[in-house]
């Protein structure tokens, strides 16, 4: 086999521009999995990163009930705190689904607790301890953010979150 005819076959191998694109594209798939790994390593740290420093948090087991409800618990007392009906918390019932979904692909147990949190920024934030998995909730709007903040304090939790500076009414 001549010089030209092995050139051809790479040619018609690699294309026009030779290894250059496989190459490329291997590289491009190492850094996505590099940038994979960095992520996976930092997540824990995120939240506190973003949103300054933690003022108040609560572990809470949110469960779904025989009859369709939606349970919230404290995991400390064991308490329920809040309970919402088939047709209420439309929200926190659509972040645990989401939430469930990521724990069954991971085989996180469904009873691991979820930490809310309130920062000083004012963002409310609900983190799968399983998972690491963060939602902030107060960017989902006003009404969902007095929602997740009445949990905190649910129950005869005394301390008051503090959104934005100031205590909201």
């Amino acid at each position: 086999m001549d010089k030209a005819t092995k050139t051809q076959k790479v040619r018609d191998l690699y294309g026009p521009a030779g290894r250059l694109p496989v190459f490329a594209a291997f590289g491009v798939m190492l850094f996505s999995v590099f940038a994979a790994m960095v992520g996976v390593a930092t997540k824990d740290e995120t939240a506190k990163d973003q949103h300054g420093s933690l003022l108040l948090s609560r572990d809470l087991e949110i469960r779904e009930m025989s009859d369709g409800a939606i349970g919230v618990f404290d995991v400390e007392s064991g308490d329920q705190i809040e309970n919402y009906a088939k047709n209420r918390g439309g929200f926190i019932r659509a972040a645990k689904r989401g939430i469930d979904r990521v724990r069954d692909i991971e085989s996180v147990p469904s009873a691991t607790p979820f930490q809310l949190a309130s920062w000083s920024d004012g963002a409310i934030t609900l983190r799968d301890t399983g998972t690491g998995k963060v939602i902030v909730v107060s960017s989902f709007g006003l009404q969902n953010k007095r929602d997740f903040t009445a949990l905190l304090t649910a129950g005869g939790t005394e301390t008051a979150p503090v959104m934005n500076g100031a205590a909201e009414d």
